[in-house]
């Protein structure tokens, strides 16, 4: 939508919906070129460096919303046309085209007060050919991101039984839990009624899972589902099932929540692992 600059209402708009704690995904080839100078742009987390070279592939950044994901883009005619290149100014930078030069960022605000997506090239101009992943599940992964939910399931939400596999989680509260001590937990017995922890009530039902995470968190299955959160109040935790798990699994779904600890005074929502073939 951004490849002609936007008037200064409709930034203003744009600017009102961020502040009012919602959720923005903007893409093309020149919302940078038009708007780096503007507020809008800089609530996106990125600086503009300039326009690049083209580009035929795309890879996500480690440790980041789309780690492991490679996909094909297409070449020739407008989806080359002056593409912007980026640079983090706060934010998570997601995808790069070789050379690392990076071409899409997430940023929840200074104080995880809303979310946001850029893309500096056209979103319908990926291809599913020859892809890792698929563009509907980069933006199912974009949908869980601008949600707003505290614990959000990466790029992959499902484990295959056959293979096994590993699911990163996102946790983010925003600065003002910088630095706090945090624990996740699971449960494959749903979420509801939780649990109730004064003064936060945990969506996760106690179950045999509950406990052997409990009792054993940050071993090879559950990395880093105790530790501290980062200058921004961000952490990343990820189930690896490291072998593949008990084919009883099959069809089930693992419900993850995250705390604070000393003391327990926040939960996040729930984020789903579903077991497939």
């Amino acid at each position: 939508m951004t490849d002609y600059a936007l008037t200064a209402g409709q930034q203003q708009q744009l600017v009102d919906f961020l502040n009012d704690g919602k959720g923005l995904f903007i893409d093309g080839n020149d919302f940078g070129y038009f708007h780096n100078a503007n507020t809008i742009y800089k609530m996106f987390g990125c600086s503009y460096l300039g326009d690049s070279n083209v580009f035929s592939s795309l890879t996500g950044d480690d440790n980041r919303l789309l780690g492991g994901a490679a996909i094909n883009y297409t070449t020739g005619g407008y989806p080359d046309d002056y593409l912007d290149w980026i640079a983090a100014d706060g934010g998570d930078l997601l995808l790069k085209s070789p050379n690392n030069y990076y071409r899409a960022v997430s940023y929840a605000g200074s104080n995880g007060t809303y979310r946001a997506i850029h893309c500096a090239f056209w979103f319908g101009a990926l291809k599913n050919t020859g892809a890792s992943h698929t563009k509907a599940e980069i933006m199912a992964a974009f949908v869980r991101y601008l949600n707003g939910d505290t614990m959000v399931v990466a790029l992959e939400n499902e484990v295959a039984v056959s293979t096994g596999g590993s699911v990163d989680l996102m946790l983010e509260a925003g600065t003002a839990a910088a630095g706090r001590e945090y624990a996740v937990l699971g449960s494959l017995s749903g979420t509801d009624p939780g649990i109730n922890h004064s003064p936060v009530h945990i969506p996760l039902n106690r179950d045999g899972l509950f406990n052997l995470i409990r009792w054993n968190w940050n071993n090879q299955n559950w990395v880093n589902f105790q530790s501290t959160l980062d200058a921004s109040g961000r952490g990343l935790a990820t189930f690896d099932t490291v072998a593949p798990p008990p084919a009883m699994l099959l069809g089930q779904t693992i419900n993850f929540a995250w705390v604070t600890m000393n003391p327990v005074n926040f939960a996040s929502n729930a984020g789903a692992v579903t077991f497939v073939p």
